[in-house]
Order: C-alpha cells, then sequence, then structure tokens
C-alpha cells in the first residue's frame, strides 16, 4: 500500500474531481431547462 499522504491526496483528487463533474451537469441541466421553459425572475419572500 502507498503511504498514507499519498493516498489522501489521490483520493482528494478524486473527491474534487467528482464535485467538479456533478457541478457541470447541474449546470448543464439548468442550460436545458432555461431553454425548455425558459427564463424566470427569482421569488421574492
Amino acid at each position: 500500500m502507498t503511504n498514507p499522504e499519498a493516498r489522501a491526496e489521490k483520493l482528494w483528487r478524486e473527491l474534487d474531481s467528482a464535485f467538479r463533474n456533478r457541478a457541470d451537469l447541474y449546470r448543464l441541466f439548468l442550460d436545458e431547462l432555461t431553454v425548455e421553459l425558459g427564463a424566470r425572475e427569482p421569488r421574492r419572500s
């Protein structure tokens, strides 16, 4: 097994990549919905 610091760095990079990929998917979903439904003003409380 690799040393703990190298393993931690690798896991950190994988986790960071997963979060970025998820953010990209949400952005793409938002773009598609905006095209289909049109841009809407945010609700005010």
